[in-house]
């Protein structure tokens, strides 16, 4: 094979991850899956604005525009600041902030809208959890 890319258009190229066992040959070594973090794979949007009306508009934006979920109840800062947090895989965070920035700022104020992509598993410790689920009474 060579490196001139028409070469190229009838070859396979194909990893040994994607290659199946064969159960017939004994294997000598096991080795287990490893476990991913699912925050590793995805991103956080955050958006601030400043007034809660700006932000319940540019939080439905978001929520319509991409496939994300809300991290957990708004949270309001004080002096009118409030901030959602949203998490999804990083292209549908991307778009929903910004869907979500350009409706907010369209009634109120933004004062920041961040994407952070793939976060450091620590980040979990800050970012607001949903509430949990309310007991029925029997």
């Amino acid at each position: 094979m060579t490196n001139d890319p028409s070469d190229w258009q009838n070859t396979c190229f194909i990893s040994p991850d994607m290659v199946e066992p064969d159960n017939n040959k004994s294997q000598s070594t096991k080795t287990k899956p490893k476990k991913t973090n699912i925050m590793a794979k995805q991103a956080v949007g955050i958006l601030e604005t400043r007034g809660l009306a700006c932000l319940v508009l540019g939080v439905d934006a978001m929520l319509k525009a991409a496939n994300v979920e809300l991290a957990g109840p708004v949270r309001q800062v004080g002096s009118g600041l409030c901030s959602a947090v949203i998490n999804g895989d990083v292209a549908a965070v991307k778009a929903a902030i910004d869907t979500g920035a350009e409706t907010a700022a369209a009634a109120g104020e933004v004062v920041s809208a961040h994407v952070i992509a793939r976060p450091d598993e620590s980040i979990d410790s800050v970012l607001p959890k949903p509430p949990a689920p309310a007991r029925t009474r029997k």
